[in-house]
Formats: structure tokens, C-alpha cells, sequence
């Protein structure tokens, strides 16, 4: 059977202290401990006792039983000996990547994982042998895929790759040391020479060219989308994004337009931070987007 390869949030309170003990004890966990030794329960038998349990939690919240029944389910029969695990703490760091071991679910409250009088309570658990490295990187690290399937809802999420090659590109990220020497983003030119050698980081945009002519003046970035739509690319001066901003990419976006006789423009601003009025301005107009850029670096919607 072919391996698969899964992302497991390390905790919802005590992420941080959670993952530190998944390691420490070579396991992985999840929580709803109230439940009890789930090893020889049916579907339904789980879904009854959650809703016993944790009544509170799903008076309003019809179907969220059943999601939970189901995590629980294949928590404890689809990850299979060899099965790849990324340990998750939110938002955005991956504590350790690991293999499932020989052997099956176990209820475990004997140790610091699962110790019902401990922090974290997690007595579901999994045996998992973990690797020395990588660890606690930055999920912008994986494929642009899956890095935002890794950061999307639910306890255990299924990832969709081939789990050999998927290994091969995580031995090759970088040990936290050198993680740290990355280069930060400071000034607006950082942003502007990065994006030049790797725009495909923001949102998967295809250079066309830099400093691109207007009767307007020049504009930092001329790309294309995945769709070829022309996008306008501007890196906010001082890396502050605000309404004066916003008014400067609109200005080279229709100056664009006019000169390409484009009858569809997209328009980017990228800063380390938008006020609200930006935000809401960019809300308000059509085909803009915001994104800030991060340490790693990494580029995220906004607005």
C-alpha cells in the first residue's frame, strides 16, 4: 500500500509545550480524552459519547460532531506504519516531521502527553519516530500547495503528494540556524530585488518585467496570473501600506490599461502592514489586493 502523508495540529491551547512532549515522547496525540479508550468503538458509539462529553460544544454545532467522530476514526485506523506526519503549531511553523512506527492506536495516560493531571492531556496517541531535522521551520518552506493545505482547518488533515519525493524537499530545508540568517525584509528595495528572483512566491505570479514605462511614470512590477490576466505589482514606500498607496497603484493600473488597451487589470500592493483604512479601501475596490511580507519571507493576503 502506498504511503500517505499527514498534518496533525500539535495542540489547540499548548501548542508550542505539546509539540516540545509529541517529540520528547516519539508519539503523536489528539485530544477529547473525556471519550475515553476509542479502540474498540464503532463510529457511532465515538459520536455519542463526544456529544455526551462535550455537550456545550456541539449544541449549535450540528455537523461538528460527526467531523470529530470522524478525525478520531481515522486517527486511529488509516495512518499506517511508514505514513509521513508534519507536527503543526499555528500558525505557521512545523515543530518536526516524523514516520508512523510499528504498531497501533493506543490510550495512553501514563505519560507526559497523555497525563490527565498535565498540560496537554492528549492520551489518543500514535507512535511516530521523529526526525533529528528539519525543525520548526516555517510552513512557506513546503510546496506553495501544500503549505496552504498544511495551514487550513481540522485536526488531522490529509496531504496529497507523492510521500517520496515530498521527503526528499524536507530533508533539504534548512536547519533553524541558518533559518535565522535568512535575509529580513527592512527596506522597500529588499522586497523589490527577492521579488525580482522569486515572485512565483506571490501568488504565483510570472514576471514580466521591472520598472515598467507609463505616461504616469514607471511602476515596480508588470506580471501575468495563472489566468495571463496583466497584474500590476507595487511595493509600498517605507513598506506602510495605507490610502496613498492604494491611490498609486490605482494611477499605474489605469495608466496600464490605457496603454495596453487591457479591458482586465489586476492590481497587488505589498507592505509589512496595512492600516484599516487601506484595508477597507481595498475591500471596497475592484481587482486589488493586499499582502504583507513576513521574515521568512513570505507574502499573505490581506485584503
Amino acid at each position: 500500500m502506498a504511503r500517505k502523508a499527514y498534518r496533525i495540529i500539535a495542540h489547540h491551547e499548548h501548542d508550542e509545550k505539546a509539540a516540545e512532549l509529541c517529540v520528547k515522547e516519539q508519539v503523536i496525540a489528539i485530544g477529547w480524552s473525556r471519550v475515553g479508550n476509542i479502540k474498540k468503538m464503532g463510529l457511532q458509539e465515538i459520536k455519542a459519547k463526544l456529544k455526551n462529553a462535550y455537550r456545550s460544544n456541539y449544541s449549535k454545532k450540528h455537523r461538528a460532531v460527526d467531523t470529530d467522530a470522524g478525525t478520531m476514526a481515522r486517527f486511529r485506523d488509516r495512518l499506517e506504519r511508514g505514513d509521513l506526519v508534519l507536527l503543526y503549531v499555528r500558525p505557521n511553523t512545523i515543530a518536526a516531521v516524523g514516520n508512523i512506527r510499528k504498531g497501533n492506536y493506543r490510550y495512553n495516560t501514563r505519560n507526559g502527553v497523555g497525563n490527565p493531571a498535565g498540560t496537554i492531556s492528549y492520551p489518543n496517541q500514535r507512535r511516530v519516530k521523529w526526525w533529528p531535522r528539519p525543525r520548526n521551520f516555517h510552513r512557506e518552506y513546503l510546496p506553495s500547495r501544500l503549505s496552504r493545505v498544511v495551514a487550513g482547518p481540522g485536526t488531522l488533515r490529509e496531504l496529497s503528494c507523492n510521500v517520496k519525493k515530498f521527503e526528499r524537499t524536507l530533508s533539504l530545508i534548512p536547519d533553524r540556524a541558518t533559518q535565522e540568517k535568512a535575509a529580513t525584509f527592512e527596506t522597500q528595495n529588499d522586497v523589490k530585488e527577492y521579488l525580482k528572483k522569486h515572485m512565483r512566491k506571490l501568488a504565483g505570479l510570472r514576471l514580466v518585467r521591472s520598472e515598467f514605462p507609463t505616461p504616469r511614470g514607471p511602476f515596480d512590477f508588470l506580471c501575468r496570473d495563472k489566468e495571463n490576466v496583466p497584474v500590476v505589482v507595487e511595493v509600498a514606500d517605507g513598506l506602510e501600506g495605507d490610502t496613498t498607496e492604494i491611490g498609486e497603484l490605482l494611477k499605474y493600473k489605469g495608466a496600464y490599461s490605457r496603454k495596453a488597451r487591457a479591458r482586465k487589470v489586476r492590481g497587488i500592493l505589498v507592505a509589512k502592514q496595512f492600516n484599516q483604512d487601506a484595508r477597507e479601501a481595498a475591500r471596497a475596490t475592484r481587482d486589488v489586493t493586499l499582502y504583507t511580507c513576513e521574515l521568512i519571507p513570505t507574502f499573505r493576503r490581506k485584503g
